[in-house]
């Protein structure tokens, strides 16, 4: 399966806080079952060119001809329009980490253009089956175990 994974390099798109938990977790895990191709944000537009970066990534998916675009949106660094023509094509799917506290003000604006949503809050199902979104996967938070190679306590 192919996997056009357009995502931010770095830690809310900003290189001095090193490199992002997409980059860092998210890619290697899709790696493990798909061939991912990787587009950063930020080697495309982002932040100065948000219009160009709209169209590098409709440009790239008419390349690669994904199987399934996967999203993790920060903010508006994609537009509604860009996600409604991709899903006119092709598979999307967006991971919405914040629904606990932005589902109000932010992921009801972008589910509805999805072709899947992904939520790690549970009591935000009613709210997606209330604005018509029914693909929406219930999941989790996990770590990797070189993630959980804590160091001992010293009691």
């Amino acid at each position: 399966m192919k996997v056009f994974a357009p995502l931010f390099r770095y830690d809310y798109g900003i290189a001095e806080r090193g490199d992002s938990m997409e980059k860092i977790f998210f890619v290697p895990a899709l790696a493990q079952c798909s061939e991912v191709f990787p587009f950063w944000l930020e080697d495309h537009g982002f932040p100065q060119d948000i219009e160009g970066l709209q169209k590098s990534i409709i440009e790239m998916a008419e390349i690669i001809k994904p199987d399934l675009i996967f999203f993790i949106f920060m903010r508006d660094e994609i537009k509604v329009s860009t996600i409604q023509r991709l899903s006119e094509k092709w598979i999307t799917v967006n991971w919405f980490c914040d629904d606990q506290w932005r589902f109000e003000i932010f992921t009801r604006f972008r589910a509805p253009s999805l072709s899947y949503n992904i939520t790690v809050d549970k009591y935000s199902l009613t709210k997606y089956a209330e604005i018509g979104c029914k693909n929406v996967i219930l999941s989790q938070w996990a770590a990797t175990q070189e993630f959980l190679q804590l160091a001992p306590c010293n009691s």
